[in-house]
């Protein structure tokens, strides 16, 4: 175990690395909230379909099985046994609406307050930052304090950051925390390592990447029109299955030119 001063350069090196991945989760998280209030409606809408069309190849299926054993289609029993089955997806739509509405209630937030958020953030994790204040874990205030700051920093909450501040500085003292003391780290170059291939991971993948599509109108317009288009193929797609299901359910005959599933 190596002890370095706050001042020493593979320690500032180390916490400027922190703050910039914290930064850049966050940013991200920003750009997912945009393509979804931008896109929302639309990937709620072919999810939906999507939905719609395996809920209908799974009453075909039903109706299939029941026709092999030569018996005739419960309807209310294939009703009854698809809801089952489709009673995580459809959670997973209901989590995908809740989503695209919080996402379009976002107000746009000032730069000033966002640079103040990234100082407040920055000073605290100085202070508790569980991998530079090990000797802490098991301090049940400084835990909850680093929780709600996460929370706070995501939500742009410049009050509650500044209450944590305040309330960090008082903790430490009475606990006879030097606030500036040296800092005990393991493996310090390991995880100035790890840190930097967890930052090259951030701004080489979705949801960071999302920033290349919505700053350009035009890939913007042409994900609108390839959403568009697959709604409508789905909805096509689930005429042809609604028609096939009520060819079963009335004891017609039936070519199936689909997989059901």
């Amino acid at each position: 175990m190596n002890i370095y001063n706050m001042t020493d350069n593979n320690y500032d090196k180390y916490m400027k690395l922190l703050v910039r991945r914290d930064q850049l989760k966050q940013e991200a998280a920003g750009w997912h909230a945009k393509y979804v209030a931008e896109f929302g409606e639309k990937l709620c809408k072919l999810f939906e379909e999507q939905m719609k069309c395996v809920e209908l190849k799974k009453k075909i299926h039903f109706c299939q099985l029941q026709r092999n054993h030569g018996m005739k289609v419960d309807k209310e029993e294939m009703e009854k046994n698809v809801a089952m089955q489709m009673k995580y997806s459809m959670e997973q739509l209901r989590k995908m609406r809740e989503g695209y509405e919080m996402a379009s209630n976002l107000k746009s937030i000032p730069h000033v307050t966002v640079m103040r958020v990234k100082n407040l953030y920055r000073k605290i994790v100085k202070m508790i930052h569980p991998d530079l204040r090990p000797h802490l874990a098991g301090d049940e205030e400084v835990e909850t304090f680093w929780i709600r700051a996460q929370e706070a920093y995501e939500n742009y909450d410049v009050d509650e950051l500044e209450s944590l501040e305040a309330l960090i500085k008082n903790h430490l003292l009475m606990i006879g925390e030097e606030i500036d003391e040296k800092i005990e780290i393991h493996e310090l170059e390991a995880k100035i390592l790890h840190i930097e291939n967890d930052i090259d991971t951030i701004l080489e993948t979705d949801p960071y990447l999302y920033s290349v599509l919505l700053t350009q109108p035009d890939l913007v317009g042409q994900r609108h029109e390839e959403l568009s288009e697959n709604i409508l193929n789905y909805q096509k797609h689930a005429i042809e299955l609604e028609h096939i299901l009520e060819t079963f359910l009335t004891d017609g005959e039936v070519t199936i030119e689909c997989d059901p599933m």
